[in-house]
């Protein structure tokens, strides 16, 4: 490891400094993380944080709270805008579900985590929904991961099955989005 490298939660970053700019044309550069070690990476960010209840519920809002963040609600898409290290804000949409609200807290989360801290990123950066690329998958999985970390999902499956009849996972508990395989 040199010395312009730093170790998050187990997990190497380089301390460069990718271009992130403030316009809307501006793509998020990809983490060089696999999809593996990025679900690994959203797990042990949430055990650090210690976010998980007695029932595996994470709360979105404390670790955002205690990460130095703040939540808002806009008329406008959803985003997030880092000042510094510890001192950052979502956006979410005024007419979303707290459903929603609480996966697109969890991803853009992802965004602070892989392509700002594990960046090495320094100084203000935003990011804003970019459409479809590698930057926003990896954010989902990110995000995916910590709401729903995969040890608590496989036994979740086991005890209620995968009827979604029967399953009945509280939405509140776990979210689950599309992600890709490794």
């Amino acid at each position: 490891m040199s010395s312009k490298d730093t170790v998050l939660y187990g997990l190497v970053a380089s301390t460069g400094s990718p271009h992130l700019g403030h316009g809307d044309d501006v793509v998020t550069p990809p983490s060089s993380l696999s999809y593996a070690a990025i679900r690994e990476y959203a797990e042990r960010v949430g055990r650090a944080h210690e976010i998980y209840d007695e029932n595996g519920h994470a709360d979105i809002d404390a670790l955002v709270a205690r990460l130095g963040g703040r939540v808002h609600v806009q008329d406008s898409s959803e985003s997030m805008h880092v000042r510094e290290k510890g001192n950052f804000d979502i956006f979410i949409p005024s007419l979303t579900s707290a459903r929603r609200d609480r996966f697109t807290k969890a991803h853009e989360l992802g965004h602070y985590f892989l392509h700002y801290r594990h960046a090495g990123v320094a100084g203000e950066a935003s990011f804003r929904r970019g459409g479809r690329n590698l930057a926003e998958t990896q954010a989902n999985v990110f995000a995916a991961s910590l709401l729903m970390p995969e040890r608590e999902f496989r036994e979740a499956v086991q005890l209620h099955g995968t009827d979604r009849k029967s399953t009945r996972l509280n939405s509140s508990h776990v979210a689950l989005s599309r992600m890709p395989a490794s």
